[in-house]
C-alpha cells in the first residue's frame, strides 16, 4: 500500500486531540478487554473510519483486532497494517451493550474494483473503470495521490465503497491510486450482481456491472448456484480488452453472514422497496416495519444505514437513517506522529495531517507536537477536488 497523501483541510477539521506519551494508555488506547455485556455474535459492513494501534472503527463501532484475521475478497491473508481509512470491510466479532465497542474475530477487506482508469468526469467527479461509473464526494478518502483532478486514464486504481443502486456504478468510500512494480504486479478485480448469464452447454458468461465475463477457465468457490442477482467477486491477473469478454481466473462469493446475529450495522442502496418498509441492501432482505426512522425510506436507491439483529436471515431493523449525498464523513486516527514538520504538515499512521486550524484539548499546545509524540486526531477529508 502506499502512503495517505490526501490531506485534511484544516477548515474541515472537527477536533484535534493531543495526549502526551505518559497519557497515551489512559487516553489514546483502543478497544479495552472482553467483558460484561459483550453479545455473542455482531457484524458491522461499512467503511473504516478509525484506526489505531489496536482497533479499527466501523460504522461507529470501535473493534478490538489483535485476536482477529484479516483477509481480502478471495480470503488471502492481509496484513492488519494495510487497513486503511475509508476502505469498505466486513467485520464479524463480538459487541458490547452499548453497540459501541468489540472484538473481531474476522475481518475481511471487500473493495469493488482493482482496474484502469478509462475516463474522468467534468471536473474530475466521477471516474470511468471497468465500464463502472465511480462517483467521488466529500467523503471520498484519496491515496496515493494528491487530488482528484490529479488521477487520469491509464491510472491504476482500487476502488471502495458500496454496490450503488444502478448497475455498474460505485459511490466511493476510497480511491487509492496503485504504483504496480515488477515484485508487486496488479491483479485487476471487480465485484457487482450477476446479470444476462448465460451457462448453457460450451457457454460460460455473465455481466457484472457493464463488464461482460468470460468464466470457462475460473477458479469457483461460491456459496450456491451461479445466478442472476448473485453478488460475486472476478479476478484476474490481465485486465480485459476492448471489445471482448473479460477472462477471468477467479469467481468467488462475499464471506457467509450467520443466518442469526445479535447485532449488524450495515449500509448500501434501497431495492426492491415494498410497502412496511421492506427492502433488500445488496441482496440482503431487511424488514424495517418497527424500525425508527422507517419513514423515512420511501423510495429505492436511497443509501441507508440499518442496525438491528439477523433472525433466520433477515434483518430485523431497530433504526434506519438516509445518508445524504456528499455527507463530509468525520475520520480518526490514533498513534505517533512522524514526518513532523509543523502543525500544518506532519504524518499519523501514514496519513498527512494538517491542524494549524486544529482545536486542542488541553493540555495539548501546538508546541507540544513532535515526532514520535502520540495522539489521536479527528477530522473530515476534503474529498474530491
Amino acid at each position: 500500500m502506499t502512503t495517505t497523501t490526501r490531506r485534511w483541510a484544516s477548515a474541515l477539521c472537527l477536533s484535534f486531540t493531543l495526549c502526551a506519551a505518559g497519557l497515551l494508555l489512559a487516553a489514546c488506547g483502543g478497544v479495552g478487554e472482553e467483558g460484561t455485556g459483550i453479545q455473542p455474535a455482531s457484524a458491522s459492513v461499512g467503511m473504516v473510519q478509525g484506526l489505531s494501534d489496536t482497533s479499527v472503527t466501523v460504522n461507529g463501532v470501535s473493534y478490538a483486532q489483535s485476536a482477529a484475521t484479516v483477509s481480502d475478497g478471495f480470503g488471502q491473508p492481509m496484513a492488519k497494517e494495510d487497513l486503511r481509512l475509508g476502505m469498505w470491510l466486513e467485520v464479524q466479532g463480538s459487541i458490547d451493550d452499548s453497540g459501541t465497542q468489540g472484538v473481531a474475530h474476522t475481518i475481511r477487506v471487500r473493495p469493488a474494483a482493482r482496474g484502469i482508469v478509462s475516463a474522468k468526469g467534468a471536473g474530475g467527479v466521477t471516474l470511468t473503470v471497468f465500464d463502472s461509473t465511480v462517483h467521488l464526494d466529500n467523503g471520498t478518502v484519496l491515496d496515493g495521490t494528491p487530488d482528484a483532478a490529479s488521477l487520469a486514464p491509464g491510472d491504476l486504481v482500487e476502488v471502495h465503497g458500496p454496490l450503488s443502486s444502478v448497475a455498474g456504478d460505485v459511490s466511493a468510500s476510497r480511491v487509492e491510486k496503485l504504483h504496480p512494480t515488477p515484485q508487486t504486479p496488479p491483479r485487476y478485480e471487480l465485484r457487482g450482481r450477476v446479470s444476462l448469464l448465460d451457462s448453457a452447454p460450451g457457454h460460460h458468461s455473465f455481466t457484472l456491472g457493464r463488464r461482460v465475463i468470460d468464466y470457462s477457465g475460473a477458479n469457483i468457490t461460491l456459496r450456491q448456484a451461479l445466478a442472476n442477482g448473485q453478488i460475486v467477486r472476478v479476478s484476474a491477473a490481465a485486465g480485459p480488452l476492448p471489445g471482448k469478454p473479460w477472462a477471468v481466473e477467479k469467481l468467488t462469493s462475499d464471506l457467509a453472514l450467520p443466518d442469526n446475529l445479535g447485532f449488524l450495522y450495515t449500509e448500501g442502496y434501497v431495492e426492491s422497496l415494498q410497502a412496511g418498509p421492506a427492502f433488500e441492501l445488496e441482496g440482503l432482505a431487511v424488514d424495517a416495519s418497527s424500525a425508527n426512522g422507517k419513514a423515512g425510506i420511501n423510495a429505492e436507491g436511497l443509501r441507508v444505514a440499518v442496525v438491528g439483529a439477523l433472525v433466520n436471515g433477515k434483518l430485523k431493523a431497530k433504526s434506519v437513517a438516509v445518508v445524504q449525498p456528499g455527507e463530509p464523513v468525520v475520520f480518526s486516527l490514533s498513534g505517533p506522529v512522524t514526518d513532523f514538520v509543523s502543525p500544518a504538515s506532519f504524518r499519523l499512521r501514514g496519513v498527512s495531517i494538517d491542524a494549524s486550524g486544529a482545536s486542542y484539548l488541553s493540555p495539548a499546545t501546538p508546541g507540544g507536537l513532535a515526532d514520535a509524540v502520540r495522539l489521536r486526531v479527528k477530522g473530515a477529508v476534503l474529498g474530491r477536488r
